[in-house]
This record gives structure tokens, sequence and C-alpha cells, in this order.
């Protein structure tokens, strides 16, 4: 995987292929950083957001969604 190669050649050229990395050291694996934040702003406990109750009959997309039906919207479509 050409991530995990990157992540580790920075880990290897800050640590050493023994060392353990700090919390401290942080602020040197800019790599590490975004790739962290990239997987867990795309792993959301639950796609489906919260449910919402149509207030009143609807048409969408050629579908009928009748008055007081619970709603979920999937947030990998938003």
């Amino acid at each position: 995987m050409a991530g995990t190669s990157k992540k580790h050649t920075q880990h290897e050229a800050l640590i050493g292929s023994d060392g353990l990395p700090r919390f401290e050291d942080r602020e040197h694996f800019p790599y590490v950083n975004a790739l962290s934040l990239g997987v867990s702003r795309m792993a959301h406990c639950r796609t489906t957001g919260l449910p919402h109750c149509v207030i009143e009959d609807d048409v969408q997309s050629g579908y009928f969604i009748p008055n007081g039906s619970l709603v979920y919207a999937n947030i990998w479509y938003v």
C-alpha cells in the first residue's frame, strides 16, 4: 500500500526502526496526522444520521412518502 509505505518512511526518518513515537512527536508526522484525520472524517459511526419525520405527504423520485413516515438520509450521498 502506498499510504503504508509513506507512513513507514516518515516514521523511520524521525524515530528509527526500533523507536516508538511519543505524543510530543506528533507535530513531526504531518502525513500520519493527515491520514488519521481523513480516516476519521470518512468513518462515521452511523451513516444514516438522525431520522427525520415527514410532516406532509410527498413524492420524491416517483416514490410516495406518506405523512408521519420516518426518513433516514444516507450521509454517503449527501
